[in-house]
This record gives structure tokens, sequence and C-alpha cells, in this order.
């Protein structure tokens, strides 16, 4: 997938987790926790592998490049 970012014009090629976290959550607002309920659904998962942490690096690498951002819940 590649991503363009209006305010920086600059654009991204993402792949893997990056993609998937991109593409639930345009359709609707996520937490860090449905996002790792919806990626064990779909993807497997070595035993060993801490997926909440790396769903929160790439969340975070994704905030850093302006590409997602946090939606404001409502109160």
């Amino acid at each position: 997938m590649t991503v363009y970012v209006g305010f920086s014009g600059t654009a991204h090629v993402l792949q893997g987790l990056a993609c998937f976290l991109i593409e639930i959550c345009s359709v609707a607002p996520q937490t860090l926790s449905q996002m790792t309920e919806q990626a064990l659904a779909t993807f497997e998962v070595e035993a060993d592998l801490d997926l909440g942490s790396a769903i929160d690096l790439a969340v975070q690498q994704l905030r850093d490049l302006g590409i997602l951002m946090p939606c404001p819940q409502p109160s």
C-alpha cells in the first residue's frame, strides 16, 4: 500500500501489519486491544510473538509518520 501524507507532502510504502492496521482503522476507530484481537483472528501468529507490542510499535511509527492519528473518543 502506498500512502500519501498531504500535510507533509511525503509518500510511504507500507506492507504487512501496517496495511492491516490502516485498513481496520479506516472502518472505525480502534483501541490497541481491539487491533490485537482482530490481528489474532486474522493471522497465524507464533506462540512466542508478542503481537500486542508489535502493534503498539507499528501504531507509534505510523503516528510519527503522520499516517495514523488518534481519534478522540466521545465522553
